[in-house]
């Protein structure tokens, strides 16, 4: 599992998915820029691979399931913003069951991250969630040089 690569950026939301309901933390953050910032949880920024894998280890622990509605791409030069709709059922702290959704919107950047672990395709600079706790927008954080 985990092995296969994006090729292009639509291919990120379904790789994504893939490996969040594999469990497979390792290989979801092969998909992310060494860098990377996450939007998650709502209201917080996490920074970089390593601290993305402690949300996700622990995010992923319960064993949750997601499925995707991915929109259209818009690419420009290197860059590409995507976005999905989401669904996850699962468990909730309470021990119940839990089904809730929201919007993604990533930011990937062609060739970079990817190149650096000996891969190519695009991987993601910057994922941010809009779920049902949110009031209003996401804001991205591009990992750029320019942020």
């Amino acid at each position: 599992m985990g092995h296969d690569r994006a090729a292009r950026p639509e291919d990120l939301g379904r790789l994504l998915v893939e490996r969040a309901n594999a469990g497979d933390v390792e290989s979801l953050l092969m998909l992310y820029e060494p860098d990377a910032v996450l939007h998650f949880p709502p209201g917080h920024v996490t920074r970089g691979v390593d601290a993305i894998r402690e949300v996700f280890t622990r995010f992923l622990a319960s064993r949750p399931t997601f499925s995707v509605d991915i929109k259209p791409t818009l690419s420009c030069g290197e860059l590409a913003l995507t976005s999905s709709r989401w669904t996850m059922k699962g468990i909730g702290p309470d021990g119940q069951p839990l089904t809730m959704g929201g919007t993604t919107a990533e930011v990937a950047r062609a060739h970079a991250a990817a190149a650096l672990r000996g891969r190519s395709g695009p991987a993601l600079a910057s994922r941010s969630y809009s779920g049902p706790t949110s009031s209003g927008p996401t804001s991205l954080r591009p990992c750029c040089p320019w942020s």
